[in-house]
Parts: structure tokens; C-alpha cells; sequence
């Protein structure tokens, strides 16, 4: 889409690597305190649901109605949104890890939740060309929408394990 609207790889590198990453840093920072004030399933359906309007806002380069800067927020807000969303996921992966095999655990859930977007990868290009780029993107939006309803459906978290903490009053 950016090359279409004539950006050069210069500016989409650092608009996409540079701002997006320190965006997506500063996403997974909120996103991660986040969860511990929300909890875990709360922080994950809202921040899965905060990613269809953050998906909605690509529909405004795609249509031409932002310069530069406002492409620059644009790419921001996703990935913001996106920081915390990955950071609630990572932390309901971790509650589904076992004591004994952690590493493992945590490996095969990732390895699994990147099937997800290997998909969708490769059927955004079919989207975007079939549709047009507004087009799709409001269906990656609305996908996020039922993706947030199936979470608050269906996912069951464990109570995470704190270790107790034993006060004994002495006279």
C-alpha cells in the first residue's frame, strides 16, 4: 500500500521499523501493566478488540486521506495496540505452561499462534488485490471484532499460583 502511494523503502523502513517498534515497545510496557491491573482474560479480549479499530485507521492511507504524519500514527497505533495485545497473549501462554516443562510448553503454544498470522499473511495478499486495500483492512478490523467475541466466549485461564504468604502474630 505505501509503495503504491509512492513512499520510498527509506520512509516505509523507518516508519514501519523504527516508529513502529519503539511504538509496539511502548505497547507491550502498557500492555504489561495492563494485565496486572485488568487481569489476564480481561486485558486479552479488550486488547484483541482494541485491534479492530486500530486495524480501521489503516483504511485512512489506504483511501488517501492522511499525509506523512498521519500515516506515521497511523502505523504507530497499530502497533501499540499490537505490543499490548502480544503481551496479554504471551501472559496467557505462560498461565498454560507447565511447572516442570516451561520452555516446551511455551514454544509449541508460540510455534501455534504463529500458524495464525502466516495465514492471514498469505491471505491478506489475495484480500488486499481482490477487494482493494480499504476493503481489506476493514475486514481484518472486523475480523478482530469476533476473534475478541470468541476470547471472552470461550478461553478458560488458570488462577495464576502466588505464593502464599504466612503472617504469624507474635506477643
Amino acid at each position: 500500500m505505501l509503495v503504491e502511494l509512492g513512499y520510498s523503502l527509506t520512509q516505509i523502513g523507518v516508519m514501519v521499523g523504527v516508529a513502529g517498534s519503539v511504538a509496539s515497545l511502548g505497547g507491550a510496557l502498557t500492555g504489561g501493566w495492563a494485565v496486572g491491573k485488568l487481569g489476564r482474560k480481561r486485558s486479552l479480549v479488550l486488547f484483541a478488540a482494541l485491534m479492530a479499530p486500530a486495524l480501521a485507521t489503516l483504511i485512512l492511507p489506504a483511501t488517501g486521506r492522511v499525509g506523512l504524519p498521519g500515516i506515521y500514527a497511523v502505523f504507530m497505533t497499530v502497533a501499540f495496540v499490537s505490543g499490548m495485545a502480544t503481551a496479554a497473549l504471551y501472559t496467557a501462554m505462560m498461565d498454560h505452561s507447565e511447572g516442570s516443562t516451561p520452555a516446551t510448553d511455551f514454544t509449541v503454544q508460540q510455534a501455534l499462534a504463529a500458524i495464525g498470522p502466516l495465514l492471514a499473511a498469505a491471505f491478506s495478499g489475495f484480500s488486499a488485490d481482490r477487494l482493494g486495500f480499504a476493503a481489506h483492512f476493514a475486514l481484518a478490523a472486523a475480523s478482530c471484532l469476533v476473534v475478541s467475541l470468541l476470547i471472552a466466549w470461550r478461553l478458560k485461564l488458570p488462577e495464576p499460583q502466588h505464593p502464599s504468604v504466612e503472617v504469624s502474630a507474635t506477643n
